[in-house]
C-alpha cells in the first residue's frame, strides 16, 4: 500500500508565473510530495455577485478568479524549476482537438522524461458553451479522443480513424516517442468507465464529491477492476486517483468562519457532491434544483444572483462540513488515508480556504498542503 501526492496549483494572471514556480519548488522541497497538478481551465467557478472583498478578501484588489493560465503552457515553465517531479494536467475531451492534444502529450512527456499524466473528462459547461463548444458532445467526443490517443501512442504507423466527430486520414506525428505520456479517464459516471476501463491507464475522480466514503470508493475501484479484467486488461497495470477538496487550518475558529463563508457554501451546493440528489443519502435536501449539476448547467456569468442568494440559504452547515476534509494537516490527512487502504494510489489535496481568508493568512496554506501530504504518506507507511 502506498500513495503518490500531488499539491494542486492554479496559475492566476493576478500574479507572475515566476509566484507558481516558487509555490511548486516549496512544495517539492517535501519528501512528502510527489508532483504538481494544474486544472486546464478558461474560467473559475464563482458566479460575479458573490467575488466581493467580505466573501474573499482578496477581491479588493483582484477583479475576478478568471484571469487563469493556460496550464499546458505553465506547466512547462514551472517544470523546468522543478526537474524530476511528476506533473498531472486535468483537462477535457471538447475544447482540444486529439491530434493536438496528442501534440502536446508527447512534448510535456519528452519534457519531464516520462514524468507527464494527462487526465482527460467529458468537459463542464462552464469552460465549454460559452466559448461556442457544445458541452453535450463531452462523452461522444471522450470516445472518439481516447481511442485515437491510444491509435496514436501504440503505433509507428500514421493513423486512421472514423469516429462521431472525427475523421483521420493517414495522420501522422512521427515515430520518435523517447517517452510516453499516461493517460487518465477523469470522473465516476457509468459512460466514463466504460471508455475508461477500455482505453485509459487509470482514473481519477473526487472526494467527497463522487465518492464521499471509502468504502464507496472500494466498492468502485472493485467495479473497475472487474471490468479490466472483463476486457482482457490487467487490473495491478490499473491505477486510482483523487482530486480532493480541503479546508486545512489548525485554527478551528478559522475553519468555523470558513465554513459560514457564502463562497464555501456555493461550493458545497453546486460540487459538494457531483451529483446534488445525494446529499439525500445523508438526510440533507439539495440546495440547487432537481436535475441542476454544476457540469452540464453552471455559466457564472449567466447566474442570476437570485439564484446564487437562494443556493446559498439552502445550504447547511452540515452539508458544508460534509462537501469538504477539513481540520488541521493531521486531521486531513487521517481522513483521506482510507482511501488509500480502498485502492486509491494517487492523490492531489486541493485547497479552497486560500480564497476566503486575508491575503496575509492565505499565504500560509501552501504549507498545511504539504503538511498534509506527509503526514498522509507518514499514515500509509505505517498501516503498511
Amino acid at each position: 500500500m502506498s500513495v503518490e501526492t500531488a499539491v494542486f496549483l492554479a496559475g492566476l494572471r493576478h500574479l507572475p508565473p515566476s509566484f507558481t514556480v516558487a509555490q511548486a519548488q516549496t512544495a517539492m522541497a517535501s519528501d512528502g510530495v510527489d508532483g504538481i497538478a494544474m486544472a486546464d481551465q478558461l474560467q473559475n467557478f464563482l458566479p460575479p455577485s458573490l467575488w466581493t472583498k467580505e466573501n474573499a478578501p482578496i477581491a479588493e484588489w483582484w477583479s475576478d478568479m478568471d484571469c487563469v493560465d493556460d496550464a499546458f503552457t505553465l506547466a512547462a515553465y514551472v517544470y523546468a524549476s522543478i526537474a524530476g517531479a511528476r506533473m498531472t494536467l486535468l483537462t477535457d475531451s471538447v475544447r482540444t482537438g486529439p491530434a493536438q492534444l496528442v501534440h502536446q502529450m508527447l512534448t510535456l512527456a519528452d519534457i519531464t522524461e516520462g514524468r507527464a499524466t494527462f487526465q482527460i473528462g467529458a468537459g463542464e459547461m462552464k469552460q465549454c458553451d460559452p466559448f461556442g463548444w457544445k458541452r453535450s458532445e463531452g462523452l461522444s467526443r471522450l470516445d472518439d479522443l481516447l481511442q485515437i490517443v491510444r491509435a496514436f501512442l501504440s503505433s509507428d504507423e500514421p493513423v486512421s480513424f472514423s469516429g462521431r466527430h472525427w475523421e483521420l486520414s493517414n495522420a501522422f506525428l512521427g515515430a520518435a516517442k523517447p517517452h510516453r505520456p499516461t493517460v487518465w479517464g477523469l470522473g465516476s459516471g457509468p459512460r466514463i468507465l466504460d471508455l475508461t476501463t477500455s482505453y485509459a491507464d487509470g482514473l481519477c475522480s473526487a472526494a467527497p464529491n463522487s465518492w464521499p466514503t471509502a468504502q464507496e470508493a472500494a466498492a468502485a475501484i472493485a467495479g473497475v477492476r472487474r471490468d479490466l479484467e472483463r476486457k482482457g486488461r490487467d487490473p495491478a497495470a490499473f491505477r486510482f486517483g483523487l482530486v480532493c477538496p480541503m479546508l486545512v487550518h489548525e485554527d478551528s475558529d478559522v475553519l468555523d468562519r470558513a465554513l459560514e463563508n457564502p463562497i464555501i457554501k456555493w461550493t458545497t451546493a453546486v460540487f459538494g457532491r457531483t451529483l446534488p440528489e445525494r446529499w439525500r443519502e445523508v438526510a440533507e435536501e439539495p440546495a440547487t434544483p432537481d436535475g441542476w449539476t454544476y457540469f452540464l448547467k453552471m455559466k457564472p456569468f449567466e447566474t442570476p444572483a437570485s439564484f446564487v442568494e437562494e443556493v446559498v440559504g439552502r445550504t447547511t452547515r452540515r452539508m458544508c462540513e460534509l462537501g469538504y476534509f477539513a481540520g488541521s494537516p493531521v486531521e486531513v490527512a487521517a481522513q483521506l488515508a482510507p482511501y488509500v487502504e480502498a485502492g486509491v494510489d494517487w492523490i492531489s489535496p486541493a485547497d479552497y480556504l486560500p480564497v476566503v481568508l486575508p491575503l496575509d493568512e492565505a499565504a500560509g496554506a501552501l504549507p498545511r498542503s504539504v503538511a498534509v501530504c506527509e503526514h498522509l504518506k507518514a499514515l500509509v507507511a505505517t498501516r503498511a
